[in-house]
């Protein structure tokens, strides 16, 4: 039945995405008491710690899906370009990383994250008009505005 398929996939995605605010608050907040702990301030530290942690972690994860006979992943070896774009995706991220630990030390909480925010919304818009060709409905425009202003109104 297809109407059961679009209720399974809004419900799994309604649950991820409340998972990815979750883990992206903790990041947050682990940043935050980081930067404000520290007897030692480290940015570079702090970020590759975390990276080889969440290394770790993958490999767990891809080694238990590995051996689940209901999952099935690819093994084959990564080509050139996979290493080339994942080398520079981890750059780019690992920089952000620092930047965001860094900022999270000498900014107000509520301004940062609350920044942060905003401009995250701000960039998933203009990303779906401009890579994906996603036209917003009038009451799609509403709600960012009005999401962008709740966030605005914590500071």
């Amino acid at each position: 039945n297809n109407h059961d398929t679009e209720s399974t996939t809004s419900k799994g995605w309604l649950f991820f995405t409340l998972i990815s605010f979750l883990c992206n608050g903790l990041i947050s907040v682990n940043q935050k008491i980081y930067a404000q702990v520290s007897a030692e301030f480290n940015v570079f530290c702090f970020v590759a710690a975390a990276y080889i942690t969440a290394a770790i972690m993958s490999f767990v994860v891809y080694w238990v899906s590995g051996r689940s006979k209901k999952v099935e992943i690819s093994k084959s070896k990564p080509g050139k370009a996979c290493l080339v774009s994942g080398i520079i995706t981890g750059a780019i991220l690992g920089t952000f990383q620092c930047v965001s630990t860094y900022a999270a030390s000498v900014i107000d909480g509520t301004v940062l994250y609350s920044a942060y925010n905003c401009i995250t919304s701000i960039m998933i818009v203009f990303a779906g008009r401009l890579i994906f060709k996603e036209k917003l409905s009038a009451k799609q425009y509403v709600g960012v505005v009005l999401g962008m202003g709740a966030v605005l109104c914590m500071v």
